[in-house]
Parts: C-alpha cells; structure tokens; sequence
C-alpha cells in the first residue's frame, strides 16, 4: 500500500456501542487490503501509529480515540486530510522499571507476557499505568503477575 491521503469526515462510533471515540471509514479499495493493517496515520501535521480494521462490507475503519481527537484539534463531525502509510516498525511495549521488576521475578508471567501480542501487552501495562495512587498501582502489578502466572483469574480487569 502507498501513502494514500484522504479528505475523511470524522465519524461518532456512539452508535456502534463506544461513545467516547470517533472513527474514520476508508473503502477498502482504496486500501488495496482487505486484512487488518497496521498503519503510521497523520492528521494535521500529527501521526500516530494505529491500524485499519476491515469491517466486512468494502470499508475499513480507524479509531480515533480522545488523545488523538485533542493533539490533531479535530472533532465529531469535522473533515480532515487523513495521510496513512503501512507502518512496518515493530511495535514494542515499553515497561515501566517496577513492572519489568516484578516480570522478571516469575519467570512464568514472564514468559506469558512475551509471547502476548503487541496490543495485549499494551492493555495490560495500561490497566498499571492508569492506576493513580502508588498504592494502586502496587496491587495492580501484583495482580498482573498473577494473572499471567496462572494464578488469578483470566484477565486483570475481570
């Protein structure tokens, strides 16, 4: 796929269940894909590394979440040149130093965590990083090992 630019409108994602974030929709002959893509995107001067997902009716679509609505200044409803490029970089989460602490100490959550995805591991570094007290942020990496290690439920948030 070349670097394709597009004056897209974006859309509220309200009525498909998620009312904070906002989408953009490419037809997928544009694309030249029909698979997932991962993709550097820019907005105004702003790019952000995100993906295309198919949704199975000629059209892709890419979230556009709050973070990347402010740092682009756009919102529900407004046009914008879109420019997306296919993003071949590989994507690393980076641990913070108490969370690769407590990884390299089981050697089995470890091991779980490499072998996530991408996206995985960024969920579960997200559910740490959000946390706002030490405290907080203490019991959630203390759970995060366990979940990975087997020992607790199948996911931190469950």
């Amino acid at each position: 796929m070349p670097k394709i630019r597009l004056k897209l409108k974006l859309e509220s994602t309200a009525s498909r269940g998620a009312p904070t974030s906002a989408m953009f929709t490419v037809a997928s002959n544009q694309l030249g894909v029909k698979a997932r893509v991962p993709v550097k995107m820019t907005i105004k001067g702003h790019t952000f590394r995100t993906s295309l997902f198919p949704t199975g009716g000629g059209t892709h679509y890419v979230v556009i979440n709050k973070h990347m609505r402010e740092t682009a200044g756009v919102a529900v409803g407004d046009t914008a040149d879109v420019a997306f490029e296919i993003d071949t970089e590989p994507r690393v989460v980076t641990l913070a130093a108490d969370v690769k602490k407590a990884l390299v100490k089981n050697k089995k959550a470890k091991a779980a965590f490499d072998k996530m995805a991408y996206t995985h591991q960024k969920e579960y570094v997200g559910y740490v990083e959000e946390a706002k007290r030490p405290e907080t942020r203490a019991k959630r990496i203390e759970k995060t090992v366990e979940v990975l290690s087997g020992l607790g439920k199948k996911t931190v948030n469950g």
